[in-house]
């Protein structure tokens, strides 16, 4: 059988390949402690979960709109609305399956042969992935670790040129937990309306940055010119909702138009019961989310403390998420790895315990660590890769 040729632009995703090789040894009773797992290890808050029932039980199983239901477009508008400071319009938003369908469907809306994508990394394995599948270029602009990789936006408008039609910001970002300063925000979004270049705003994680304050959204710097300005998120950080697969796309109503006609060729729409279940999170209790917060706080001191004593990891500590993206080059030396990617295997093979290397994310030298595990977990892992690398 003859695949197509953009099947050769990208590959599987190493986070999934991560996850599946460790639980592939845990299959063949190896005890595994596994920090590549890129989704929160509690359970979907009880209210929602009685709401997707609920909505099952009055039979809300059928088509919705293609754009998503009303009633969960309006929520999402009061949503941002509340964050930006700004009305945001239920016209603007479509509801998808998951961030990441809202995210392919902005880069296929707005990307074509030959067109550039700009990217600061380390980035999310998807994001180049979706561009190459677009038939764009992803242009990945690296991040300083001595800044804690913090996307600057000097280093965005130096890399644009006549061919850029986006630029993709996850803030904070998947691996390494930054945040985009306030002040480069403006700086941003004034290069990028100067060039006519759209900005995507990749927020998943800003329900979970660390300290005090609102989440971050873009559309708070934008204020009430949104046009050029895409959001993306999704319930699956916030609300523990990874296998629920629901997300939506913020965006300027013409986007919005070309999202809702993608996504009627392709899913539809998500389950109307979990968008049924989606306006429960909205409009629920906070308390879960606070709860979780406040446990990965206390998980992150725990491994910060615990990296202090692992020789060969350094780096620094993360804005937000609940991922920690050292630097292990030294550590690499030390046990005569080839890479990060052989660095991360021998771990999993010979200490079992399983991480992301960092080459999949455009961050060579770096492993990603997730703290979305208990603290007893944290500590096992963290005194495993003690024991391996001071052995011979």
């Amino acid at each position: 059988m003859r695949l197509a040729d953009r099947m050769g632009r990208f590959g599987a995703s190493p986070t999934m390949a991560a996850k599946q090789a460790a639980a592939d040894l845990r299959a063949r009773g190896v005890s595994i402690v596994d920090l590549s797992v890129g989704e929160p290890d509690f359970p979907t808050p009880e209210h929602i979960v009685r709401a997707g029932q609920d909505a099952l039980q009055r039979g809300e199983t059928h088509y919705s709109s293609a754009a998503g239901l009303p009633v969960l477009r309006e929520a999402l508008a009061r949503y941002l609305s509340r964050l930006a400071g700004v009305e945001v319009h239920a016209e603007r938003i479509v509801v998808t399956c998951g961030g990441k369908s809202a995210l392919l469907y902005v880069t296929l809306a707005l990307v074509g042969e030959g067109d550039e994508v700009i990217v600061p990394t380390p980035c999310w394995v998807s994001f180049p992935a979706q561009i190459r599948l677009a038939s764009g270029t992803p242009v990945l602009v690296p991040g300083s670790p001595g800044d804690g990789f913090r996307p600057r936006a000097a280093d965005l408008v130096a890399a644009m040129t006549e061919r850029t039609r986006l630029v993709i910001v996850n803030s904070p970002a998947n691996p390494t937990g930054a945040l985009m300063p306030d002040d480069q925000w403006t700086v941003l979004l004034d290069a990028c309306r100067q060039r006519g270049v759209t900005l995507l705003s990749d927020e998943t994680y800003n329900e979970l940055v660390h300290g005090d304050g609102p989440p971050p959204t873009v559309l708070r710097h934008a204020g009430g010119s949104q046009n050029g300005v895409v959001v993306v998120n999704s319930f699956s950080k916030t609300w523990a909702m990874t296998g629920w697969r629901v997300g939506y796309a913020c965006a300027p109503e013409p986007l919005a138009r070309a999202l809702v006609q993608l996504q009627s060729q392709d899913t539809t729409h998500p389950a109307t019961f979990v968008q049924h279940a989606a306006v429960a999170a909205l409009e629920g209790p906070r308390a879960p989310i606070e709860k979780m917060r406040s446990a990965y706080a206390e998980r992150l001191r725990l491994m910060l403390e615990e990296l202090r004593t692992v020789p060969g990891f350094t780096g620094a500590p993360p804005d937000g998420t609940f991922y920690l993206f050292p630097e292990v080059r030294a550590a690499m030396q030390r046990k005569q790895c080839a890479d990060d990617r052989d660095f991360a295997l021998r771990l999993l093979q010979e200490a079992h315990v399983s991480v992301v290397a960092g080459s999949a994310f455009a961050g060579p030298g770096c492993v990603r660590l997730s703290y979305a595990a208990s603290s007893d977990d944290l500590r096992e892992a963290m005194g495993r890769i003690r024991g391996w690398l001071a052995a011979d």
